[in-house]
């Protein structure tokens, strides 16, 4: 997180800063990390440069917020690789820490849960039944036979996302057309009864290597149709009912999923990116506490937080990507890097502490964000007074407090900003 956002800040400067001696600074100890080996880099003494670093400028602090941002993040590497590092072999790679999980996270409820957490299952558990209901009361009324068939269809093709339930019904159709060839093909070759159950047990050998549901339903629709024929021997009308049966079951998941409750690609981002929200406003509470002190040292909540919020990422990408779209990582950038400067702010409060006097400033700018985001507006009005603290601060550690809290409105800001625009595009 941490390399990510000093090659951002990096690439932020100006040319004629590029001969700076912060600049140089940062420059020295990232190529110290890049140059050596995982199990050659000594992250006690890169640790202890970047801290020297950092104390050569408390006489004369850097006034620019990047330069600040820069010693912070520096000092941040280097101390996380010292935390890895002093980890034993065997819990490097793999860390464990039994807690007791929130009991917000562990269960929502249709009264308590905001609508973005239950609206997918509703639309889903809808689904379901309605396609059941229906599919059942066809079968008994018109008393069908293999009207199983019908139901294991809509069962199988009805998926939450609209978008992706298409792709499975073409496969289902092509895969039944396909089995019932096959069986139509086979059977008609080889009309002993031995010969038979060997073959529909060869397909059920086969499915358990072939995992793709557009062939393996090939092997179902083989072992469905040619285990009926076995017994009734009537391969040719079992064909054409198992076709008619995949249809009807087809047609019914195809209006279900279009007219009940329909839940689209872009319904789960608008609801992914009201979660977000929601966990941007938890961080910026955990934050507060953390800065007054009431937030527990050691605490994961944060950590917690910043995790949920990478899977919120993740599945946001890859219901884009599902939709067709392209996924640029600026897309996500500024929630990242909000998140990741919160977990900063508590590592820096924790590591090096806060007065007094910052605290009660910092609470107060934390709470002016918490009004902002709670209104969804926008925050140049505490960008302009963390300028004017930056400027006036000559206390190094604050200035980097200030400097924390500068990046964390910017982020909120662009996001606001982003927000206004998606909305507008939509309308």
């Amino acid at each position: 997180m941490a390399l990510e956002k000093i090659n951002t800040l990096l690439d932020s400067l100006e040319p004629r800063h590029a001969e700076g001696r912060v600049l140089q600074d940062v420059r020295m100890i990232l190529t110290k990390i890049v140059e050596e080996s995982s199990e050659g880099i000594d992250a006690a003494e890169l640790s202890q440069a970047s801290e020297e670093v950092r104390n050569s400028y408390a006489a004369r602090p850097p006034k620019s917020s990047v330069k600040l941002r820069l010693l912070n993040n520096v000092e941040y590497l280097t101390d996380s690789l010292l935390a890895l590092q002093k980890l034993s072999p065997k819990k490097r790679k793999i860390t464990r820490k039994l807690e007791e999980i929130p009991l917000k996270y562990k269960k929502f409820t249709l009264n308590s849960a905001p609508r973005h957490v239950t609206s997918l299952k509703m639309s889903y558990a809808v689904h379901m039944a309605t396609g059941i209901a229906i599919s059942g009361f066809l079968m008994d009324f018109f008393n069908l036979a293999e009207g199983r068939w019908m139901m294991f269809t809509v069962l199988s093709v009805i998926i939450p996302f609209y978008e992706q339930s298409h792709k499975k019904m073409r496969d289902r159709i092509f895969a039944t057309i396909v089995g019932a060839i096959l069986v139509g093909v086979t059977f008609s070759i080889f009309h002993t009864s031995a010969v038979r159950t060997g073959l529909l047990l060869f397909a059920g050998y086969l499915m358990s290597f072939v995992k793709v549901y557009r062939y393996s339903t090939i092997l179902v629709t083989f072992s469905a149709i040619g285990s009926v024929a076995l017994i009734t021997g009537e391969t040719q009308f079992l064909t054409v009912e198992r076709l008619l049966m995949v249809l009807a079951g087809v047609c019914i998941a195809l209006l279900v999923n279009k007219f009940v409750f329909p839940y689209k690609l872009t319904d789960a981002n608008v609801h992914l990116k009201e979660m977000s929200n929601d966990v941007l406003a938890e961080m910026l509470s955990e934050a507060r506490g953390a800065v007054s002190g009431k937030t527990t040292i050691g605490s994961h909540t944060m950590k917690n937080l910043l995790i949920i919020s990478t899977m919120i990422e993740e599945r946001a990408r890859v219901n884009l990507q599902a939709a067709g779209e392209d996924v640029a990582d600026e897309l996500f950038a500024p929630r990242r890097l909000a998140g990741n400067t919160f977990y900063e702010l508590q590592m820096w409060k924790e590591m090096h502490g806060m007065n007094a006097d910052i605290s009660n400033r910092a609470i107060v700018i934390i709470g002016q964000l918490e009004t902002c985001w709670a209104k969804r507006e926008s925050c140049k009005l505490v960008i302009q007074q963390l300028n004017l603290s930056l400027a006036e601060e000559p206390v190094l550690e604050n200035k980097i407090i200030f400097s924390i809290l500068l990046e964390i409105a910017y982020k909120f800001d662009e996001i606001t900003t982003e927000d206004e625009q998606t909305e507008l595009t939509l309308d």
